[in-house]
């Protein structure tokens, strides 16, 4: 008798065990087809209200796509209803969580569903969702990466139905082509983010507003290309709401945030309505970055050389004078030709003949606005010292230089043998008429202005 308990406690025990497994698993059916209970609480629309965590089934998550319910009305792997929605707090405040996969059937994740995960790294939010609710990420400091098919560093480079969407904070770089066709997103909110790579946005045809804060660096060429409804870029950290981002095809205006410490170069061209640009920050690079603008009016820039923004090259030419302007391209265009020293080379610049306008940031180099005729209008720096070498030459068009200055200003204008000199009273440098009429008499190819 003895020998027969034994023989049949351990089997007994066995069995007893791996009921207890079962049912504390966490997965959907396995490889042999055995169903196993789900720790959630799912409503009869799919909606996974709660999440029953512990040590056993919260490291890494794989969502059910579908689940049944017992005889005991308990919730268990099948095929009769879809899940479809990750509810409000269903994974918040959750330590455990390391990663997340979730499957197609999932549409909307509601808010705060995995708020203060601090441990979570890994997310595939698929290309069927249709909505991630408020704060839904928030206070997921480990949260790295968001993938989907297999493609990570926040690259989602598919069709996705997804109408808004608000990056982690914990995300700081949006590769090139992250959301690149997402054709159904409207909004977009960008916390931390410091890099947006190139066509990061692009093709985004209902993107309209995007949030951004000051920590942006770098923007991509292209970030924002064929987004033909987005009409605002609001940064989050200033005063002033209404910072407008220009797209390529319709919108006019465009202020550079300033932390943004690189432009790419040639990032505005083929911005055929852009008309007024503002750029604030210590801009590292401003290589050509207006090509094909033909509209723009008005710039607002702490370059030090305007010039040097515009499309040019260089040319030898053996023969070629210290200064000419030949009129080219129509109504649009005009090349500013400029020989600066006794060499060969010559460069070529093409400027947009509606440029009227130029708020000036920094000191004046040489040649800054050298042959623009176009130019009527010029907003100075008020602690300027210097005026560079032709820094106004061949400016015909000027009607009003504005600029306060509480000193009086020499100007000097070398001929090789002689140097012509004048004082200019600072009642002349404040009246922006005279001004302007005493910098086109005044600012020759060798002529420099000096506080006295």
């Amino acid at each position: 008798m003895r020998c027969f308990m034994k023989k049949i406690a351990i089997p007994f025990c066995i069995l007893c065990l791996a009921l207890l497994v079962g049912l504390t698993a966490c997965n959907n059916q396995n490889d042999s087809g055995q169903t196993y209970y789900l720790p959630y609480e799912i409503d009869n629309t799919g909606c996974i209200k709660r999440f029953y965590a512990n040590e056993t089934n919260s490291v890494n998550i794989t969502i059910p796509a579908t689940y049944s319910i017992d005889e005991e009305g308990k919730i268990i792997a099948g095929k009769a209803y879809e899940v479809k929605t990750i509810g409000n707090h269903c994974f918040a405040n959750n330590n455990l969580i390391k990663s997340v996969q979730i499957p197609k059937s999932i549409e909307t994740i509601e808010d705060y569903a995995f708020y203060n995960c601090a441990n979570i790294s890994t997310i595939n939010i698929t290309s069927n969702i249709v909505s991630i609710g408020k704060d839904a990420f928030e206070l997921c400091p480990q949260l790295k990466t968001i993938t989907n098919n297999g493609k990570s560093g926040l690259v989602i480079d598919t069709n996705n139905n997804l109408t808004s969407f608000i990056i982690p904070s914990s995300i700081t770089k949006i590769e090139n082509n992250a959301f690149s066709n997402w054709g159904a997103l409207a909004t977009i909110s960008i916390e931390d983010i410091n890099y947006i790579g190139d066509n990061a946005f692009s093709n985004c045809q209902n993107l309209y507003r995007v949030s951004i804060n000051s920590c942006l660096s770098y923007l991509g060429t292209n970030a924002f290309a064929n987004c033909e409804k987005l009409t605002s870029l609001t940064n989050k950290t200033s005063n002033d709401p209404g910072i407008y981002f220009a797209p390529k095809q319709q919108l006019n205006s465009f202020v550079v945030p300033l932390s943004v410490t690189s432009i790419q170069k040639e990032f505005f061209y083929g911005w055929e309505q852009l008309k007024e640009v503002e750029i604030h920050g210590a801009i590292s690079s401003l290589d050509m970055i207006f090509k094909d603008n033909k509209c723009l009016t008005k710039l607002t820039c702490g370059s030090n050389n305007v010039l040097s923004l515009f499309y040019h090259y260089t040319k030898y030419e053996t023969s070629a004078t210290d200064s000419t302007i030949t009129e080219t391209g129509g109504d649009n265009f005009y090349v500013v030709k400029h020989k600066p020293n006794s060499g060969s080379y010559v460069y070529y610049y093409l400027i947009p003949n509606n440029l009227t306008e130029v708020h000036l940031l920094n000191d004046i180099e040489s040649y800054c606005f050298y042959n623009m005729t176009s130019l009527k209008k010029v907003y100075l720096p008020n602690d300027i010292t210097t005026f560079g070498q032709g820094a106004f030459a061949g400016c015909s068009g000027l009607t009003n230089v504005y600029f306060s200055t509480d000193s009086d200003w020499k100007y000097e204008i070398s001929y090789y043998t002689t140097t012509d000199t004048g004082i200019v009273s600072k009642s002349d440098m404040n009246n922006s008429i005279t001004l302007a009429n005493q910098l086109k008499a005044h600012n020759g190819y060798d002529c420099y202005w000096k506080k006295v």
